[in-house]
């Protein structure tokens, strides 16, 4: 995507939308969080290889008039990162607390057709893109994270440099080995699987029990760091603090504050949700009840 097309993406989200519209936050079988509104927004053919200004200012505005906070606000990166996640579509927040830089990356799911009937499908797929469909929801990731350097070209956000998490780091580092191992998933597209660190991290916060369980995981290794998955918030300002202070502790083994044990104790406890199945017949999850999850 070139610069032009994203600044009118990013003019699009520097604008006042209004209030949102009633959704329902949930779960998808394969642990893809979604927003579910009353009525369905239409998609238009979207290419599989790269995500396209024209059909990207299309969603964003649509999504802005739904649930404005999922984006409002964030600058949209003309290239995805990781390269790999070209077809999505990738927007950002900086922040920054005591000279740390912090960026929330949003990741819209762009061709990520879940929950489209095949009545829903508006016209047939031709080569490199999927069909417009009609679907009531968006797919899409949050994460916040620390990074070193921000790039900017004139007043966009155009890339970041990700502040790296040492035992992360290590063992993508011993990627050569990786094959000699039973921790390493490297069969399929050269992914590490950091399961256990993301354990470890979990068990590291707090000695609550992580209400959600295997639904999933409060932290995340990415971008070869440590990511808090915030699929839940609609503003991550008033709790940016806790997570500094907690990447202080794993960066440096500064102590958590007594308040810090008492915020993440009660975030793990702070959750409810039910199963239910979709119309293929899946098992899906609504998230109930989320720390800083409020329903339009």
């Amino acid at each position: 995507m070139d610069l032009a097309e994203v600044q009118l993406l990013n003019d699009a989200l520097a604008c006042p939308t209004g209030n949102s519209v009633p959704a329902t936050l949930c779960v998808d079988t394969f642990r893809t969080p979604y927003l579910k509104w009353e009525l369905p927004m239409e998609w238009p053919s979207l290419s599989v290889l790269h995500a396209e200004g024209k059909e990207s200012l299309f969603i964003v505005r649509e999504i802005l008039k739904r649930s404005p906070w999922l984006l409002q606000g964030a600058h949209v990166l003309p290239e995805a990162r990781p390269r790999r996640d070209e077809p999505n579509l990738h927007l950002v927040k900086p922040y920054e607390m005591d000279g740390q830089r912090y960026i929330l990356k949003t990741k819209i799911l762009m061709t990520y057709m879940g929950g489209a009937a095949a009545g829903e499908l508006e016209e047939r797929s031709v080569q490199d893109r999927n069909p417009a469909f009609s679907s009531d929801r968006v797919y899409y990731q949050s994460r916040l994270f620390p990074v070193k350097e921000l790039e900017y070209s004139g007043s966009h956000l155009v890339d970041f440099e990700p502040y790296h998490y040492e035992p992360a780091s290590g063992m993508q580092n011993a990627v050569g080995e990786a094959h000699q191992t039973a921790r390493w998933n490297v069969m399929l597209f050269d992914e590490m699987d950091f399961s256990e660190l993301e354990a470890w991290l979990r068990e590291q916060v707090s000695s609550e029990h992580w209400k959600p369980g295997r639904l999933f995981n409060p932290f995340v290794i990415d971008h070869g760091t440590v990511n808090w998955n915030v699929f839940h918030l609609a503003n991550v300002e008033p709790y940016l603090p806790h997570f500094h202070r907690l990447w202080q502790y794993l960066k440096d083994g500064k102590e958590l504050l007594h308040g810090d044990h008492r915020f993440w104790d009660n975030y793990y406890q702070s959750w409810k949700y039910s199963r239910f199945l979709s119309r293929g017949g899946n098992p899906h999850w609504q998230i109930e009840e989320a720390p800083g999850w409020v329903q339009a």
